[in-house]
């Protein structure tokens, strides 16, 4: 369960000086709306695990997001996120499944880049989604059970155009 724990995507990629994101002053900074270019469907593969992320398009400043996890065909992690925007700047909730919902600040941004923080340090304390082309990648960082720091990452295709909002609701 670990293993499939640390694919969860809810925190993300490289350092700041690495790729590109600069800091967020939630005032003035990126909106929903601002992050279109999340929205579709993507897929790909970690570790023998099939995942697929889908991101609604921007609408009455929010946005939904599904995390899937299959091994050998069978569904083994879910998440439900929402980006959402008010005067503080846009938060993601993230809900693992059979686990409680956790806030995340968006942070820093940069072009088609954008890094979420949460006030805890245990995995997933960080999230960052970054796109280059048709690929995404989500990276989450945190400390494990004992302390340690902990990374994953998976590299994502866009594979489809943003799922509808009705589609989120029905399943």
């Amino acid at each position: 369960m670990n293993r499939l724990l640390c694919l969860l995507p809810l925190s993300l990629l490289l350092s700041t000086a690495c790729n590109g994101l600069e800091p967020v002053d939630p005032s003035d900074g990126p909106r929903v709306r601002d992050l279109a270019w999340l929205a579709g469907r993507w897929a790909g593969e970690s570790d023998g695990m099939r995942i697929e992320h889908d991101w609604t398009a921007p609408a009455d400043a929010l946005m939904y997001g599904q995390y899937r996890g299959y091994e050998d065909g069978q569904l083994v992690l879910f998440a439900s996120m929402t980006l959402a925007g008010d005067v503080d700047g846009v938060r993601m909730t993230g809900a693992p499944a059979g686990s409680p919902s956790r806030i995340y600040a968006l942070t820093e941004a940069g072009r088609q880049a954008v890094r979420f923080d949460s006030r805890y340090r245990d995995f997933p304390a960080t999230g960052e989604f970054q796109r280059s082309g048709d690929r995404l990648t989500v990276t989450f960082r945190g400390l494990d059970a004992v302390g340690d720091p902990r990374e994953t990452s998976v590299e994502l295709k866009l594979v489809g155009e943003a799922p509808q909002r009705h589609e989120f609701e029905a399943r």
